[in-house]
């Protein structure tokens, strides 16, 4: 939030100053750099940081329990849980952050219409306490935020509806003034 706030005025203070030796408005040069303050917070935020993911050697039980676990985990939210067709366990994908194992795979089922569709789940979370195994996410809420980060994906509609608004926002005040 604070970083939010600072990016902003940042951005608001260089374009500001700029638009005044111009002769323009300190006042619109202010709010569009804070727009430029936006999209800068958007840019950073859409990028991964992948600096806590721990490369380490998961061993062949470890992998199986995870796999199990992933399996179980999800089959208890699927529809028809008996046409379910997960992922190869080699296929399974697995990252250890902070301690946490993240697991990433896909399953095939009946939908409620009978049609098999592939569902992708991405970092499933699983903690290992003390040698016990434990799922940290909800499968239903794995499946059910596909449409938010599909929609996620689309930042860059973000940033040009935010331009977009911006100039609208520049001509409304220029025309005020």
């Amino acid at each position: 939030m604070i970083i939010s706030i600072v990016f902003m005025v940042i951005f608001g203070l260089i374009s500001g100053i700029i638009s005044y030796k111009k002769g323009n408005n300190f006042g619109i040069g202010f709010l569009l750099g804070a727009l430029l303050g936006i999209i800068g917070i958007i840019i950073v935020a859409v990028q991964k940081d992948n600096s806590c993911i721990e490369n380490v050697n998961i061993d062949e039980e470890t992998r199986h329990k995870i796999y199990e676990i992933f399996c179980n985990e999800i089959r208890a939210t699927l529809k028809a849980p008996s046409t379910a067709v997960f992922c190869k366990e080699e296929e399974l994908i697995i990252n250890q952050v902070y301690g946490i194992y993240l697991a990433s795979g896909w399953v095939d089922s009946q939908n409620s219409y009978g049609a098999m569709i592939r569902t992708y789940y991405n970092k499933f979370k699983i903690e290992n306490k003390n040698g016990v195994f434990v799922p940290k996410s909800n499968a239903r809420v794995i499946a059910s935020n596909k449409l938010a980060g599909t929609l996620a994906g689309y930042w860059v509609y973000g940033i040009i509806a935010t331009i977009i608004t911006g100039a609208i926002f520049y001509f409304i005040i220029n025309a005020s003034i």
